[in-house]
Protein backbone atom coordinates (compact mmCIF):
# COMPACT_ATOMS: atom_id res chain seq x y z
CA UNK A 1 0.00 0.00 0.00
CA UNK A 2 3.03 2.25 -0.06
CA UNK A 3 2.91 2.94 3.67
CA UNK A 4 6.08 3.70 5.60
CA UNK A 5 6.95 2.25 8.98
CA UNK A 6 9.52 3.45 11.47
CA UNK A 7 10.23 2.09 14.93
CA UNK A 8 10.62 5.27 16.98
CA UNK A 9 11.53 3.57 20.27
CA UNK A 10 14.92 4.58 21.59
CA UNK A 11 17.38 1.70 21.09
CA UNK A 12 18.68 0.02 24.26
CA UNK A 13 22.27 1.03 23.47
CA UNK A 14 21.24 4.69 23.22
CA UNK A 15 19.33 4.42 26.51
CA UNK A 16 22.38 2.92 28.20
CA UNK A 17 24.62 5.67 26.83
CA UNK A 18 22.22 8.25 28.30
CA UNK A 19 22.14 6.48 31.68
CA UNK A 20 18.57 5.22 31.33
CA UNK A 21 18.46 1.83 33.08
CA UNK A 22 16.44 -1.09 31.68
CA UNK A 23 13.04 -1.45 33.35
CA UNK A 24 13.32 1.92 35.07
CA UNK A 25 9.57 2.59 34.96
CA UNK A 26 8.81 -0.48 37.09
CA UNK A 27 11.81 -0.18 39.42
CA UNK A 28 10.66 1.02 42.86
CA UNK A 29 14.25 1.97 43.76
CA UNK A 30 14.33 4.71 41.13
CA UNK A 31 12.86 8.02 42.35
CA UNK A 32 9.75 9.30 40.55
CA UNK A 33 11.56 12.46 39.44
CA UNK A 34 14.17 10.33 37.65
CA UNK A 35 11.48 8.22 35.96
CA UNK A 36 9.84 11.40 34.68
CA UNK A 37 13.19 12.65 33.38
CA UNK A 38 13.89 9.34 31.63
CA UNK A 39 10.41 9.41 30.07
CA UNK A 40 10.99 12.96 28.82
CA UNK A 41 14.29 12.01 27.20
CA UNK A 42 12.70 9.04 25.45
CA UNK A 43 9.62 11.03 24.39
CA UNK A 44 11.79 13.76 22.87
CA UNK A 45 13.62 11.05 20.93
CA UNK A 46 10.33 9.49 19.75
CA UNK A 47 8.93 12.80 18.51
CA UNK A 48 12.12 13.64 16.64
CA UNK A 49 12.25 10.15 15.09
CA UNK A 50 8.60 10.30 14.07
CA UNK A 51 8.83 13.74 12.51
CA UNK A 52 12.03 12.79 10.70
CA UNK A 53 10.43 9.68 9.28
CA UNK A 54 7.09 11.29 8.45
CA UNK A 55 8.51 14.12 6.35
CA UNK A 56 6.20 14.74 3.42
CA UNK A 57 3.37 12.63 4.84
CA UNK A 58 -0.14 14.05 5.18
CA UNK A 59 -0.70 12.11 8.39
CA UNK A 60 0.98 9.64 10.70
CA UNK A 61 0.09 7.19 13.43
CA UNK A 62 2.29 6.90 16.49
CA UNK A 63 1.70 3.84 18.63
CA UNK A 64 3.00 4.16 22.15
CA UNK A 65 2.41 3.16 25.72
CA UNK A 66 -0.41 4.84 27.61
CA UNK A 67 2.02 6.64 29.94
CA UNK A 68 3.56 8.48 26.96
CA UNK A 69 0.49 9.44 24.91
CA UNK A 70 -0.33 12.83 26.45
CA UNK A 71 3.28 14.02 26.59
CA UNK A 72 3.85 13.00 22.97
CA UNK A 73 0.60 14.68 21.90
CA UNK A 74 1.56 17.87 23.76
CA UNK A 75 4.99 17.90 22.13
CA UNK A 76 3.59 17.38 18.63
CA UNK A 77 0.87 20.00 19.21
CA UNK A 78 3.49 22.51 20.36
CA UNK A 79 5.24 21.94 17.03
CA UNK A 80 2.06 22.84 15.12
CA UNK A 81 0.64 19.38 14.44
CA UNK A 82 -2.99 18.39 14.96
CA UNK A 83 -3.14 15.38 17.28
CA UNK A 84 -5.86 12.92 18.24
CA UNK A 85 -5.30 10.42 21.04
CA UNK A 86 -7.10 7.12 20.78
CA UNK A 87 -6.64 4.66 23.63
CA UNK A 88 -7.48 1.03 22.87
CA UNK A 89 -8.65 0.68 26.46
CA UNK A 90 -11.59 2.94 25.57
CA UNK A 91 -12.83 0.56 22.87
CA UNK A 92 -15.77 -1.69 23.78
CA UNK A 93 -13.96 -4.74 22.41
CA UNK A 94 -10.80 -4.18 24.48
CA UNK A 95 -9.94 -6.88 27.02
CA UNK A 96 -7.19 -6.00 29.52
CA UNK A 97 -6.47 -9.58 30.59
CA UNK A 98 -6.66 -11.10 27.12
CA UNK A 99 -4.64 -14.17 28.08
CA UNK A 100 -7.15 -15.31 30.69
CA UNK A 101 -9.96 -14.46 28.32
CA UNK A 102 -8.47 -16.58 25.54
CA UNK A 103 -7.79 -19.53 27.85
CA UNK A 104 -11.52 -19.64 28.72
CA UNK A 105 -12.51 -20.15 25.07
Amino acid sequence: MGLRYENVEMPEARRAALGIPPGYAEDDRIPRVEKVRFHEIREHYMVDAMLGSAQGADSAILICGREHSQALADSLTSKGHAVEISDLKDQNWYIEDWQSHMLRL
